[in-house]
């Protein structure tokens, strides 16, 4: 079967609905463990400690903040413009 083909066969799911999304997810399992999660979350607390400054107006660096922001540009890179 050529890539043509396959391209001209009727799609049998044209269209993802909540249902499928539901029945994936039904079988779905987590891929890391508790100890995993706590070792990230101490890692981000850490991180958050050492990021933070002192300056005039005596506030700490958000990483969250700096995340999101990253995000945003990264959308606009991408060509996801802001509306």
């Amino acid at each position: 079967l050529t890539q043509e083909e396959a391209d001209a066969l009727p799609d049998p799911v044209p269209c993802i609905t909540r249902a499928h999304f539901e029945a994936s997810m039904s079988k779905a399992r987590r891929s890391v463990t508790p100890e995993v999660v706590q070792q990230y979350t101490d890692f981000t607390a850490k991180q958050k400690q050492q990021w933070s400054t002192e300056s005039e107006e005596s506030s700490a660096y958000d990483m969250d903040a700096a995340a999101a922001e990253q995000a945003r540009e990264d959308a606009i890179m991408d060509g996801e413009e802001e509306a």
